[in-house]
């Protein structure tokens, strides 16, 4: 047995390099269910608004603070209560968000806040 095993079983540098294997792949699998309830938030959203003709990159690049609040129902209510006069599609879409129970948009926005980890936030 060489100095590297332990008890008879692989060296040591195997079981590290198996254990960072391991554990890279735990981050992968949390970061894809994450990218996955963030999914189903926008699957969601668009299924309540009636698809991509309400919510499009060109209307979420009009939204200001679209990167700094927790989701999009969150940041369209917040740019509502700051405009003196509401866009019509952001009049409908709080129309449509005030249907869905209020633990149904807690579940949409628990789930669109899962989308950047801290380590996709570094990449910004």
């Amino acid at each position: 047995m060489s100095a590297n095993q332990i008890d008879g079983g692989p060296p040591a540098s195997l079981m590290q390099q198996s254990y960072a294997n391991n554990f890279s792949s735990e981050a992968c699998v949390k970061e894809l269910k994450k990218q996955d309830l963030f999914d189903l938030g926008i699957v969601l959203t668009l299924a309540a608004t009636g698809g991509l003709e309400m919510i499009n990159e060109e209307f979420l690049a009009k939204i200001p603070n679209i990167q700094t609040t927790c989701c999009l129902i969150h940041a369209i209510k917040s740019l509502s209560a700051k405009s003196e006069k509401p866009d019509k599609q952001v009049l409908t879409l709080i129309k449509v968000f005030n249907r869905i129970s209020d633990n149904g948009r807690d579940f949409i926005c628990s789930c669109m806040q899962q989308r950047f980890s801290k380590n996709e936030m570094k990449k910004f």
